[in-house]
């Protein structure tokens, strides 16, 4: 090292003094100057360029960089060609010089660093940070060469990806830390008192990350202060408000005239609660806009007002909203609004956000489905519809005849875009909705993020989903009364046709053609059964049931089996001819080491489904 330190003054001396005193030939005369563009490569240098007068030797400047040997200017950037330490100008021009450099090691170094590595020790504490972290400086000062030459640098790695764990752990116990203060604070005595300390605590907990959890040594005291909250609460006026909570998430999230009698029983049973209770009614507000819009319909009196039918609506985008508004109050009626709160969600609007923003989270539509998939429906592989729990939401609308045509309609078109998009096969349950919730309420709001034109799946099939939706009504529906209104008869809704509109839900007297302004207009769409489509989509729904019990995780009982069965049997003869994998099914039923009576399997469950399978 010290030798090529010297070499390099050396040289640089020699070619500065042949600069100062670059001579002259006398043969030669004026004819102007060399313009010389130095390129250091990484070295620093005096000046960037240099000119030499025509006739003139001039020494060369010599450029310095740490760890390298200079060897040289050369007009090649490939380093070709003569090497110069000096320059003769013959003609006036301008040439550019590449500086070249020889990488030296320093041994001395190496050993150090080596050395300093091998003196970590095995078992690594947070006491060591200095000890690695100076053995780090050491091997980042190390030239690309020497770097090469540290054959332990692998237990460098180890150490500190070991020291980094450590300090992970110090920060899981810091955050954790503070919510054992946070239980602390609670009394022994669990009254309304300790409610607040109560959340505080647990709001701080479930905000914690997994792997803090652990460390809150006290948690127990948490979970025991929470029964006793909720025993207390239950028996004062929480229940009484929970329930209210949850008769008032019933009403419609777009409220129509039907509805008011329902509204109105909501309203009688909140004004009979008792005033401490009313507090924790947090869905007052919408009961008080459900009475607002029914006041708003009755003043109304050159404006139609369209009753289309239960959970049925003008636009896939009004779906979104009932559909998704239906999920949040569900939410947070019966799992309360701190559950929602700490996931930043304070109101129905944020919830719709969340639940339409492609980028949340881990994008892709995940965010939601890390969130709250634990609410959507019961996890079972190869489920049936009906069995479907009333503590998660899809079970609830079931429950409740919400949304059924709707929830009907997403198990095939689930199908549909797990299969086509090439993620479901023969070797997993991915074509199942109710076999993981998680992806079922993901794909939920990837329907209405995606339309026809944006969806990357381009199958008939899922064109046909996104063009002619479930429970949406396809046609212009005039509000407005300047005049007389020809009222629209080319109306279309899928499984369904239009039979006329009237000016009662019982569909008394006659069909109504046009309407005049200047009087209170509330019509009733009538429809009747298209048993042509249900046909089709019932047996395209076969065929989905058909397919998720051939794969290799399959969920394979009498029950299962003689579910797909009975819709199969129940299909009209139209569309049992469309069911193209029913030989599949057959086998099934063949080769199935379960014993399968079909003639004792009860049909009744199935029978009341397909008969109320409809909003009407």
């Amino acid at each position: 090292m010290k030798k090529a330190i010297h070499f390099t003054l050396v040289m640089s001396l020699i070619c500065l003094i042949m600069a100062f005193a670059s001579c002259k030939k006398p043969e030669d005369e004026e004819k102007g100057l060399v313009e010389i563009t130095y390129v250091a490569n990484g070295g620093n240098i005096e000046v960037t360029t240099h000119n030499i007068e025509v006739g003139m030797i001039s020494g060369l400047y010599v450029p310095t960089r740490d760890n390298y040997k200079f060897l040289g200017w050369y007009k090649e950037a490939d380093f070709s060609g003569e090497t110069y330490f000096n320059y003769e100008a013959t003609k006036a021009e301008k040439i550019t010089l590449y500086a070249k450099w020889e990488i030296i090691i320093d041994y001395d170094k190496v050993t150090n660093t080596k050395a300093a590595i091998n003196a970590l020790v095995k078992i690594i504490s947070l006491e060591d940070e200095d000890q690695i972290i100076y053995a780090r400086t050491l091997y980042d000062d190390l030239n690309i060469d020497e770097k090469r030459l540290i054959t332990n640098y692998s237990d460098l790695e180890k150490a500190e990806l070991y020291l980094s764990s450590l300090k992970q752990i110090e920060g899981y116990k810091k955050d954790a830390q503070t919510v054992i203060d946070l239980i602390d604070k609670i009394g022994e005595i669990i009254d309304e008192n300790e409610e607040e300390n109560i959340n505080n605590a647990k709001a701080a907990y479930d905000a914690l990350s997994k792997p803090a959890r652990q460390y809150v040594t006290n948690y127990d005291k948490l979970t025991d202060s929470m029964k006793k909250l909720e025993s207390y609460l239950l028996n004062q006026m929480y229940s009484d408000a929970k329930a209210m909570n949850v008769m008032i998430a019933k009403i419609p999230s777009i409220v129509s005239y039907p509805d008011k009698t329902y509204i109105y029983e909501v309203k009688d049973a909140y004004d009979n609660l008792r005033p401490a209770a009313k507090k924790y009614v947090n869905l007052y507000y919408k009961l008080e806009n459900a009475l607002q819009a029914i006041d708003d319909i009755e003043k109304n009196t050159n404006q139609i007002t369209y009753v289309l039918g239960n959970s049925i609506y003008t636009s896939r985008e009004e779906l979104f909203i009932a559909f998704m508004s239906d999920y949040y109050y569900f939410i947070n009626a019966n799992f309360g609004s701190v559950t929602l709160e700490t996931r930043n969600i304070k109101t129905c609007q944020d919830f719709l956000d969340y639940a339409s923003n492609y980028n949340a989270g881990r994008g892709q539509m995940r965010a939601i489905g890390d969130e709250f998939a634990e609410y959507y429906l019961t996890r079972d592989v190869n489920g049936i519809m009906e069995n479907q729990s009333a503590s998660t939401f899809i079970g609830y609308c079931l429950e409740n005849n919400k949304h059924r045509d709707f929830i009907d309609f997403l198990s095939r078109f689930f199908a549909y875009w797990r299969i086509d998009e090439g993620y479901a096969n023969k070797t997993n349950y991915g074509a199942d909705l109710y076999a993981e919730a998680w992806a079922a309420l993901v794909d939920t709001c990837k329907f209405f993020y995606y339309t026809v034109d944006t969806c990357y799946v381009k199958s008939e099939r899922m064109k046909d989903c996104y063009n002619f939706t479930s429970s949406v009504v396809y046609g212009e529906l005039p509000t407005l009364l300047r005049g007389e209104v020809t009222l629209p008869t080319d109306l279309k809704l899928r499984g369904y046709r239009f039979a006329g509109w009237y000016d009662s839900p019982n569909y008394d007297g006659e069909p109504i053609k046009a309407v005049k302004p200047g009087q209170k207009v509330i019509l009733y769409a009538k429809w009747e059964k298209d048993e042509n489509q249900q046909s089709v989509d019932a047996a395209s729904k076969v065929e989905v049931y058909i397919y998720n019990l051939t794969t290799e995780k399959a969920n394979i009982t009498s029950t299962t089996i003689g579910y797909v069965r009975s819709m199969y049997d129940n299909l009209t003869e139209y569309g049992k001819t469309l069911v193209s994998n029913y030989n599949e099914l057959v086998e099934i039923e063949n080769n199935t080491t379960v014993q399968i009576l079909l003639g004792y399997y009860n049909h009744i469950s199935t029978e009341y489904y397909l008969e109320k399978n409809s909003s009407f």
